[in-house]
């Protein structure tokens, strides 16, 4: 067996009707409450676990437990708890969490009478679309046509492309989306305008025997 040894340190313990004592006492919460005759009810909460050893300067303080609200999953609950942290509040609701949802205020904050602590459910849902690749329209010249023509020399077609979101939801709704990768599965082919270059072909007729060309003017 072990023998524990407590010094006398002096501390002050506030009780909830508002009385502060000031006391020299060797030992630890629970025997600081017992030899000034608190008795705890269900509701009291003190801000040191019972077990631990008093020390020097050590404010004692024993309070009726927090009345908080917790809203989770579409539903809100009333607790009570003592000198805990919103993530320990949640526990005592029944609420678990995990990484992804949103607490408010912050699992790790204090929690206070009349707090209202809210979780929202966060989810990542991952999805693949196929979408259109556009085709580009490309200019091009060519002597093989006659100067001030356009032809389409060759069509237009669009491709293809598989498209994976990463979609963010709180609380069923979304509010993020973010491609995250994607795959060509079928290249769009160019659509050609070619602008002809070319000279006009000049042509020749014969008048009275001689051969004129249509650019002179027979006498």
């Amino acid at each position: 067996s072990s023998i524990v040894v407590y010094r006398y340190s002096a501390v002050t313990l506030t009780t909830t009707d508002g009385n502060t004592i000031t006391t020299s006492f060797a030992g630890t919460v629970g025997d600081l409450l017992k030899d000034n005759s608190v008795t705890l009810l269900a509701d009291d909460a003190v801000n040191y676990p019972l077990y631990t050893a008093l020390s020097d300067g050590m404010n004692v303080k024993v309070e009726k437990a927090y009345l908080v609200k917790v809203t989770a999953d579409g539903s809100t609950s009333d607790v009570r708890v003592g000198f805990v942290k919103v993530a320990d509040a949640l526990a005592a609701a029944g609420v678990s969490v995990d990484e992804d949802d949103i607490v408010t205020p912050d699992a790790t904050a204090d929690v206070t009478d009349g707090m209202e602590i809210t979780v929202s459910r966060v989810s990542v849902v991952s999805r693949t679309e196929t979408e259109k690749i556009a085709y580009q329209t490309v200019s091009k010249k060519s002597s093989a046509f006659l100067a001030g023509t356009k032809q389409v020399t060759q069509t237009g077609v669009e491709g293809s492309k598989k498209v994976t979101y990463s979609d963010r939801y709180v609380d069923g709704v979304l509010v993020e989306s973010a491609a995250v990768s994607e795959k060509v599965t079928k290249n769009a082919v160019d659509k050609i305008i070619t602008t002809g270059t070319g000279a006009k072909a000049i042509t020749t007729s014969t008048v009275g025997g001689g051969c004129i060309s249509e650019l002179s003017i027979p006498s």
